[in-house]
């Protein structure tokens, strides 16, 4: 089914205009918008990156009827995309996308970084309390390089753990041992 706009390449839609059309094309990805009668555009709306494409059907490959036409779909583009271009919507996905990656592998490394830096070699002699609370819930050792670690997020208790075995469960994602909660 075709939609018919009144659209030159200076006009601006009203906002009431412009909802309906990103209504119809995001339920119909097959429509084609024919503007004026006499220029046909290709409308889709790309779900993953929330975005709209507007590209011009030629039928007539006079450069200056070409030129026209490419300027009409920029414009409808624009405007049905919120004042930007599909290109600068798939760019702006493309940059938090990356980010996000970079974000969580940030937040790993940061996580890493604090086991190595709290870790410590273990010397049972060196506590006041019985080698049986210094054994790891994972290993069930005493381990030789351990880290304290809160049995909870909330929590103001601790357990020992081995350094490698807690490491394991941070590199698998896995949950914290006795919470279950994801370690962060």
């Amino acid at each position: 089914m075709p939609i018919f706009l009144n659209f030159t390449a200076g006009s601006i839609l009203p906002e009431n205009e412009l909802a309906s059309l990103r209504y119809i094309v995001q339920q119909n990805q097959n429509d084609t918008v024919i503007i004026k009668e006499r220029y046909k555009m290709d409308i889709r709306y790309i779900e993953s990156v929330n975005g709209f494409t507007v590209n011009p059907v030629c039928s007539n490959h006079f450069s200056i009827f070409m030129a026209r036409q490419n300027t009409i779909a920029r414009n409808l583009e624009q405007q049905i995309n919120n004042g930007r271009s599909f290109a600068q919507i798939s760019q702006d996905f493309m940059l938090q996308l990356s980010s996000n990656i970079g974000w969580k592998k940030g937040a790993e490394n940061a996580l890493k970084n604090k086991i190595h830096s709290h870790s410590f070699v273990v010397n049972p002699d060196e506590f006041s309390c019985d080698t049986q609370f210094l054994k790891c819930p994972i290993t069930l050792c005493v381990p030789e390089k351990g880290v304290f670690v809160k049995n909870a997020l909330n929590s103001n208790i601790c357990t020992l753990y081995d350094k490698s075995a807690f490491m394991n469960l941070t590199r698998e994602h896995l949950p914290h041992p006795l919470s279950r909660e994801k370690i962060v």
